[in-house]
């Protein structure tokens, strides 16, 4: 599968990013016996919201250019923002968030927790760090499970 996905992100990113957009991230899964292509997208302007539009431009973009790559495999095509609350997949995707509210659940407890909210303020290509009040946290990526953006209530 991740194959199938690195060959579709190879060759529509170009194009996507040409009318406008970027991936944020695709994912190729198998939910009840049905096959489903999901490409989360940004404008290239970060701070521009998607619109059920922008979705179906890229929707229609995409399928042109999936057309011509002969996959085997029929799959339903699902193209979204990532969302508020949305999931933290790569480095870059964490350090445009710095000083933004993030929760953090772990993979083990710490200090008797497993999730975490507060203010990213650091990245490194090991850990993250948080701020949690006065109190400042890092965690080494390895001990994190995920992490995604926390909408401020």
């Amino acid at each position: 599968m991740d194959s199938l996905v690195n060959l579709i992100r190879e060759n529509i990113s170009s194009t996507i990013n040409d009318i406008g957009y970027k991936i944020y991230h695709i994912e190729y899964v198998n939910e009840l016996g049905h096959n489903y292509l999901r490409v989360m997208i940004n404008h290239n302007d970060i701070s521009e919201k998607i619109t059920i539009k922008d979705c179906e431009i890229v929707a229609k973009t995409i399928n042109l250019i999936i057309d011509d790559l002969d996959i085997k495999d029929k799959f339903f095509l699902e193209v979204s923002s990532p969302g508020i609350n949305r999931k933290l997949y790569t480095l870059d995707q964490m350090k445009d968030v710095i000083n933004e509210r993030v929760c953090v659940r772990l993979i083990k407890s710490f200090e008797g927790d497993k999730k975490y909210i507060g203010t990213l303020i650091d990245v490194s290509n090991r850990s993250i760090k948080i701020k949690i009040e006065d109190k400042e946290l890092e965690f080494d990526l390895d001990m994190v499970k995920n992490i995604n953006l926390e909408e401020i209530s």
